[in-house]
C-alpha cells in the first residue's frame, strides 16, 4: 500500500513562493514523522504533552512513565524539576489536533481503542477524562463519538481471559483525606483505599461524594474541590495515586511507608 500523502496549496501571491503558480503539492507523511512522533515510543503522538522547561513534546503516558525513574527531559537531558517533574507538563492540544489531521484514520482508531478500554472497566467514555473529549469534534465522525451502548465486560465470567489488568487486582493505596486549615469542615477527615492506578480525577470525585453523603457538604456548580499533597496542588487529573505516593515519600523521606498518605482538600470558587 502506498504511503499516505499530505496535500497543501501554494499561493502565488505569497512572496515566499513568487516563482510558483497556484498549485497543489503532495508530501509523504514520512517526511514529517520527526515532528509528529514521540521520541520515547517512536509512534505518532497520542495525548501530546509538552515540558514547559524545554518545549519538548511526548505522548503523555510515555513521559509520565519516564518521570517515574528520572527528573530529566528524555530528549535533551535538562533537569525538569528537582522533585516533581510532573508539575512541568502541559497538554499540547494544538499539536495533538495537528497530528490527528495529518495521519489518516489515527483519531478514529484511538477513539475506538480508548472507548473499548473504558467500557471494559464499566466507565462511561464521556466521563473518562480522555484527551479525545477536548479535541475538535469535527475531526471525528459523529457516529464514532457516540458511546457504544454495550454492557461492561464481566471478566469474572470468562476464566480464559487474563484479569491481571483489572483494577481489582491492583495493589491498594491507603489515603487519609483531611480539610486544609483554611476550610472549616467539621469532622471532615476520611480514609480511602484505592487502586494504585486510580487517578487524581477519580479520588477527587470520590471525596466530593463523601462530603455530600456523610458530612452534608455539597460542592456547588460554581465551586471546585482541590487536592493537595504536602502543600503542592495536584493540578494534573491524569496523575495516578502511585505517582502521588512516590511524590509524597520523596518530599517526606522520614515518613512511615506503613501509614496512609495524607492528602488535603479545599473547596474553592471557580474563576
Amino acid at each position: 500500500m502506498a504511503a499516505p500523502r499530505v496535500t497543501y496549496v501554494i499561493d502565488k501571491d505569497d512572496r515566499d513562493f513568487h516563482d510558483f503558480d497556484r498549485k497543489e503539492v503532495s508530501v509523504q507523511i514520512s517526511t514529517l514523522n520527526g515532528h509528529i512522533t514521540c521520541p520515547l515510543c517512536f509512534g505518532y503522538l497520542i495525548n501530546a504533552t509538552t515540558i514547559t522547561e524545554c518545549s519538548h513534546t511526548f505522548c503523555r503516558t510515555c513521559i509520565v512513565k519516564h518521570f517515574q525513574s528520572s527528573n530529566l527531559c528524555a530528549q535533551c537531558d535538562n533537569k525538569v524539576h528537582e522533585t516533581q517533574p510532573l508539575l512541568k507538563l502541559r497538554s499540547d492540544r494544538a499539536m495533538q489536533e495537528l497530528v490527528y489531521k495529518l495521519v489518516p484514520g489515527l483519531i478514529e482508531r484511538e477513539h475506538k481503542r480508548e472507548a473499548k478500554f473504558y467500557r471494559s472497566r464499566g466507565i462511561d467514555f464521556a466521563r473518562s477524562g480522555s484527551h479525545l473529549l477536548n479535541i475538535d469534534a469535527k475531526n471525528v465522525a459523529k457516529e464514532q463519538m457516540k458511546e457504544e451502548k454495550q454492557p461492561p465486560v464481566r471478566y469474572d465470567q470468562y476464566e480464559h481471559i487474563d484479569t491481571a489488568h483489572n483494577y481489582n487486582f491492583d495493589p491498594k493505596v491507603t489515603i487519609k483525606v483531611t480539610p486544609r486549615k483554611s476550610d472549616c469542615v467539621k469532622d471532615g477527615t476520611r480514609w480511602l483505599v484505592a487502586p494504585n492506578r486510580a487517578t487524581v480525577w477519580y479520588v477527587r470525585n470520590i471525596v466530593k461524594k463523601i462530603l455530600e453523603s456523610d458530612i452534608g457538604v455539597a460542592v456547588r456548580d460554581d465551586q471546585d474541590l482541590w487536592l493537595y499533597c504536602t502543600d503542592e496542588l495536584l493540578v494534573d487529573d491524569n496523575v495516578s495515586m502511585q505517582q502521588v505516593v512516590e511524590t509524597y515519600f520523596t518530599l517526606n523521606p522520614h515518613a512511615d511507608r506503613c501509614r496512609p498518605v495524607v492528602l488535603e482538600y479545599s473547596i474553592v470558587s471557580k474563576e
